[in-house]
């Protein structure tokens, strides 16, 4: 299958989608049968979102909020959505990548990141922080606009083995490698 005939088939998809769900009185039915079904991880050779080639990006702000990072230190994460180009040609086939959401961590111990940001928006580089929320309080993120430098890509799952070796995760079924897609957001571009 091309390409260009998957996507149809996941627009197909995505469009029978709202045939299997149904809404009354509050509660949300959806129909197993009738509810479309995806492959999931393990098909490398079919992609179901375009790939972002590495390079710069006109991004929007969605959003911010508080987080922890895997060191259990304090740190912002902002989510993006790519406005600009509106399409990219991987591989001959032309993709529309605007909405594609690109997430950004910045460390509220090393702030260098989130200087890129304040910078890159134009709001001022002294904060102060929400006591409840973590979130710099009188900051307006939403709706501003900045150059990234991003990416996506497929790369394969890894897995241990018996031995606790890491090893390439297998698809039972397919025998194929199983496969996750993973978005980057690497930098924040300045004018410094």
């Amino acid at each position: 299958m091309s390409i260009e005939e998957e996507l149809a088939a996941a627009t197909a998809v995505a469009e029978t989608q709202s045939d299997a769900t149904s809404q009354q009185g509050g509660v949300v039915s959806l129909d197993l049968d009738a509810a479309p079904v995806s492959s999931g991880a393990g098909e490398s050779d079919k992609p179901n979102i375009p790939r972002v080639p590495k390079s710069t990006y006109q991004l929007r702000c969605k959003g911010v909020k508080h987080a922890t990072s895997r060191a259990d230190k304090p740190m912002l994460v902002f989510e993006f959505e790519l406005i600009a180009p509106a399409t990219r040609v991987v591989e001959g086939v032309e993709y529309r990548i605007a909405g594609m959401e690109f997430l950004f961590y910045c460390s509220l111990e090393n702030t260098r990141n989130l200087k890129t940001v304040h910078k890159a928006m134009e709001l001022p580089l002294k904060i102060d922080l929400d006591p409840a929320t973590g979130v710099p309080m009188g900051i307006e993120y939403i709706g501003k606009e900045v150059w990234g430098v991003c990416e996506s890509k497929l790369v394969e799952e890894m897995g241990e083995n018996e031995a606790g070796e890491p090893e390439v995760m297998v698809n039972p079924v397919t025998g194929k490698a199983m496969t996750r897609q993973i978005s980057r957001m690497e930098s924040i571009v300045t004018a410094d």
